[in-house]
């Protein structure tokens, strides 16, 4: 069985953006351009699918793993579209195991640390935090975009 431990997770990059209320957008209204109800614009609750978009790459160097991953949270009728990068470090017991293969368990084992970061700056907005939906199983590699190594 691999020992896998996670070492640090660092976050390389952040763009938060949020679209104007639909008060700000009317008092900068040109006119004869139509404002929308806000009712109408954006939905009342956030979807309870997991709605983050991402692609990651990992590779290894000796005992450590390294992992790349580039997520994005955006659907047509939420107030707010978020963008990261994070780069997070493993170290292993292992020496078969390839990085290809590990980088389900790399995820699993972040996937946490990207919850929070989302939770933590929608809540800072003045919209109701968002929170990811917990991931109850590891990611297939199948699923998951693969982003290849300096792109």
């Amino acid at each position: 069985m691999a020992d896998i431990r996670f070492d640090e997770l660092v976050l390389l990059g952040c763009e938060f953006h949020m679209w104007p209320s639909v008060s700000s957008a009317a008092d900068s209204a040109e006119p004869g351009v139509e404002v929308v109800a806000e009712d109408d614009r954006f939905d009342t609750e956030y979807p309870a699918n997991n709605i983050m978009r991402w692609k990651s790459t990992a590779s290894r160097e000796g005992d450590r793993f390294l992992l790349f991953i580039w997520a994005r949270i955006e659907a047509p009728r939420l107030p707010f579209r978020l963008t990261f990068d994070m780069a997070a470090r493993y170290t292993t017991t292992d020496d078969e195991l390839t990085a290809e293969k590990a980088r389900p368990t790399l995820i699993w084992l972040a996937y946490p640390f990207f919850r929070e970061l989302v939770y933590n700056l929608t809540g800072r907005s003045p919209l109701e935090p968002y929170a990811l939906p917990p991931l109850t199983r590891l990611p297939q590699p199948d699923e998951i975009e693969q982003q290849p190594p300096g792109t």
